[in-house]
């Protein structure tokens, strides 16, 4: 590879499945706040939708640069040979996996598989409210690395998801500082 942290072979949508799962993933964690200003308590049924369609944009991106980029990258005759191929394409993606701009990715990817594993109501149910709840807020660890693996190398430009994620992360601690002090004012008054 060259001497930037881009891939050799990038399709065109390569960029686009990147930029999709950060679509998706500030329009999940905007619906709360959203919600909360607004009143639409109906938005709360696209959630778990958005979130899923993050995390298979996510899948899709991950699989196009391992088939596009690892995999056509092999020498034709590693490619006839389904061991060799697979233990040079694993070798490629532990090197890459040494660079910044990839273990970013994979981290987002290996926060967001436990939030789509368990979206279901049948999983809500076995794990039970609080657990459940305290497990999806890996979401925003998801979303701050996503960011990252989308800006990298980080080079001034416009980071428009950047800002976006900044807003909702502000509305949701203006929303939990708001609460925690009704709380405290509440138990002060019950003294």
């Amino acid at each position: 590879m060259g001497g930037g942290d881009k891939p050799q072979c990038q399709p065109l949508s390569w960029d686009r499945q990147k930029h999709r799962v950060l679509v998706f993933l500030c329009l999940t964690l905007a619906i709360t706040p959203v919600r909360w200003l607004t009143g639409w308590h109906w938005l709360v049924k696209f959630r778990r939708m958005m979130g899923l369609f993050s995390f298979f944009y996510g899948t899709v991106h991950t699989a196009a640069y391992i088939v596009f980029d690892r995999v056509a990258g092999l020498d034709a005759p590693i490619r006839t040979q389904p061991a060799a191929a697979t233990a040079h394409t694993m070798s490629a993606i532990g090197a890459d996996l040494l660079r910044p701009f990839f273990a970013i990715g994979l981290v987002a990817l290996v926060l967001m598989a436990p939030l789509a594993a368990t979206s279901t109501v049948g999983m809500i149910r076995r794990l039970g409210g609080r657990r459940w709840q305290a497990l999806h807020r890996l979401a925003y660890p998801a979303a701050v690395a996503s960011v990252l693996h989308t800006y990298w190398p980080l080079i001034p430009r416009s980071p428009r998801y950047a800002v976006i994620l900044c807003i909702v992360f502000v509305l949701r601690l203006g929303r939990a500082y708001a609460r925690s002090y009704a709380r405290r004012a509440a138990s002060m008054a019950s003294m």
